[in-house]
């Protein structure tokens, strides 16, 4: 969609969000699912009797993924690829450490008393190797790895990325800055692309918070529909 066609950025969102519904339906469905069971292991969390440091930051982790995941899904159906995509590895940073964290008092507790603006309690991809460590697949830790860096080149303003998506456009006399979100069919691969690798690194998050928090939690059954219903995007 040219950004001429559209007479402000608001209304070139509303013709994108059209276009998105129908691509978006599973995704979107997805995280009101994500949203339900997660209110609903927060809450059961809160009300059972293994309260503790450790389930304290990973309720705060998992709240965050959550949000991030929300929104990310509004940026998508906007058109906003870098920026969603940014949005997504804040998600995935909060999803390791759930995994990361699990009941342990010294790491909630490094957690809890962390003061470095400059920089995270750990790595990604320390978190991301002792989350898959923890399911026993050590062997997806790199490919869990990589889908982050995937992300991360929208978040670092790579510039084979920023120069393709959202920010200018080729034109017969030169290039030109593209101020308004659009639409083309590669675009819209790329942003289910980003909603598929939050979803099923938001499940993951979701998985180690109920393992380690919430065992007996009434919501087993359609945590692992939903996981399976994820695992397949």
């Amino acid at each position: 969609m040219p950004a001429g066609v559209a007479k402000s950025k608001a209304e070139a969102e509303v013709r994108i969000r059209r276009l998105m519904r129908e691509p978006l339906a599973v995704h979107t469905r997805l995280v009101l699912q994500a949203d339900r069971l997660c209110a609903r292991a927060v809450e059961a969390n809160a009300a059972g009797p293994k309260s503790s440091e450790a389930s304290a930051v990973c309720t705060l982790l998992l709240v965050r993924a959550t949000n991030d995941l929300r929104c990310m899904l509004g940026l998508v159906r906007r058109g906003y690829l870098l920026q969603s995509w940014s949005l997504g590895t804040s998600l995935i940073e909060a999803s390791v450490s759930i995994g990361y964290v699990r009941a342990d008092p010294a790491r909630a507790r490094a957690w809890l008393t962390h003061a470095d603006l400059t920089r995270s309690p750990w790595s990604v991809r320390k978190a991301t190797s002792e989350t898959a460590r923890g399911f026993g697949h050590q062997t997806l830790a790199d490919t869990l790895y990589k889908q982050f860096q995937y992300l991360s080149v929208a978040k670092h303003g790579n510039p084979a990325l920023l120069r393709q998506y959202g920010v200018s456009r080729a034109t017969a006399g030169g290039s030109r800055i593209q101020l308004d979100p659009h639409h083309s069919p590669g675009l819209e691969r790329l942003l289910k692309t980003g909603m598929n690798i939050a979803l099923r690194f938001h499940s993951l998050g979701l998985a180690c918070f109920v393992r380690d928090h919430v065992p007996d939690i009434p919501i087993t059954g359609r945590l692992e529909r939903y996981s399976l219903e994820v695992a397949d995007l």
